[in-house]
């Protein structure tokens, strides 16, 4: 994979692509570009994470150090601590030997692009600096679970039963509190730090979880820093875009009429569906949690999220979150007393069908899948992606921004059968059969 460096983070294998000196040197850049103040340090459980954080302090002003904790809970607590940023040590969805940080601002959001960019040129030059600084601790869970029950209320699920498989992740946490909300949970790979699976919650991933769910109504596997999470029932699992669907259902009833939700543009048609029968309008972003973000701060927004990565984004927060998106499903399931399979066959139909490619030339391939759209009459739609989208279906390519050579493919049809035939003509159209 090698050193990856975008607006998502700093990623790679840690002791090759990543090492203490370069952490330093982004925490060294970060505390340029913020000013003096205090910043947010936590991080997931993987191996290298504590030697990491033990690293950075020395680098920032005021550091407020939070220990293990999920992203959406070091985010929460850049804003209860009123700090100027954050830093998480983590590599999200990849796996144990890779570590990382993403940067925060001060709404506990990824930084900009720009600014990351910045970041990003200055740790080229910048001297590592050893700063007389003031280390304190907060509570960052307790802050979370607060932000949560702001959001989702005091309710009791008296009947509901979860499995949860956090994988050592900084999900551990949440057994507890999702027994506060009267869940009855179940829990499976759950002491931090022992990774028992890989660490992107998937179809592969997540087959043994599958087999193990009996009296419960659903099985949640969440990566490591419990941004995303995967749904799964005995038979099949839950879409990231019925996930964001059914958060939406659930949420969308509770706010005045008219809200604008913001996806970005390699999510289903179907998220777009059940946005119009709440009466709301959709606003399309690029790809990239801090698009999606920045683009409901403009719009005015407070619903938000990525069909393709699990997990809702509900304003104050400024990134999916994994409980979060579980939470808002539970509380439909009990509001409406249905099963998860029962709400998911009830959503309106549309399959997504992705696969990850390897290109030669992604410029050629970009304008072969442009000229094939405007042939067929096509609304075609570049940025930096390109989208083809036809009445009832589309064709996305994005390269990736977090794996290097990767190139995403995202087709989106009424059908699971007319998704994939339409995935196998655009694969062969850009020369990746």
């Amino acid at each position: 994979m090698g050193l990856v460096e975008s607006f998502s983070g700093v990623r790679g294998v840690f002791g090759e692509d990543v090492d203490l000196l370069l952490c330093r040197k982004y925490a060294t850049a970060l505390t340029e570009l913020l000013g003096p103040g205090r910043i947010v340090v936590g991080r997931d459980t993987r191996p290298s994470g504590q030697d990491i954080l033990q690293a950075l302090l020395p680098c920032l002003h005021e550091p407020i150090v939070v220990g293990v904790a999920s992203t959406p809970a070091i985010q929460e607590a850049v804003r209860a601590t009123g700090a100027i940023g954050g830093i998480i040590i983590t590599a999200s969805h990849n796996e144990p030997e890779y570590n990382g940080l993403k940067l925060l601002r001060a709404d506990g959001a990824l930084l900009a692009k720009e600014d990351m960019e910045r970041v990003i040129a200055r740790t080229r030059t910048v001297s590592e600096k050893t700063l007389r600084n003031k280390t304190t601790y907060y509570d960052a869970l307790a802050a979370y679970e607060k932000h949560v029950r702001s959001i989702i209320g005091d309710v009791q699920f008296t009947n509901a039963a979860v499995l949860i498989d956090p994988n050592g992740g900084a999900a551990c946490d949440y057994e507890k509190l999702l027994a506060s909300y009267g869940v009855e949970v179940s829990a499976v790979n759950n002491t931090p730090g022992v990774f028992t699976r890989r660490i992107e919650p998937n179809a592969q991933s997540l087959a043994p979880l599958q087999s193990r769910i009996t009296t419960q109504d659903f099985a949640a596997g969440f990566d490591c820093d419990a941004d995303r999470v995967e749904l799964a029932l005995p038979d099949r699992l839950v879409s990231g875009n019925e996930v964001l669907a059914l958060a939406l259902t659930e949420r969308l009833p509770t706010l005045p009429k008219g809200q604008t939700v913001v996806v970005n543009d390699a999510t289903s048609q179907l998220v777009h569906a059940v946005a119009h029968e709440h009466g709301a309008r959709v606003v399309e972003s690029g790809v990239g949690e801090i698009n999606v973000v920045d683009t409901m701060l403009c719009t005015g927004s407070v619903l938000g999220g990525e069909g393709s990565s699990s997990g809702a984004i509900v304003f104050p927060s400024r990134c999916r979150d994994g409980l979060l998106s579980v939470l808002l499903v539970l509380r439909y399931l009990s509001r409406t007393q249905q099963t998860l399979a029962q709400a998911v066959s009830r959503l309106p139909q549309f399959v997504s069908a992705r696969k990850n490619v390897t290109l030669a030339d992604v410029t050629s391939a970009r304008e072969k899948l442009a000229a094939w759209g405007k042939e067929r009459g096509a609304d075609v739609r570049v940025s930096d992606a390109i989208k083809i989208v036809f009445a009832d279906r589309f064709a996305w390519m994005r390269a990736s921004q977090t794996e290097t050579g990767v190139v995403r493919v995202i087709c989106d049809a009424p059908t699971k059968k007319e998704a994939e035939a339409l995935l196998s003509e655009v694969c062969g159209i850009i020369g990746a059969e």
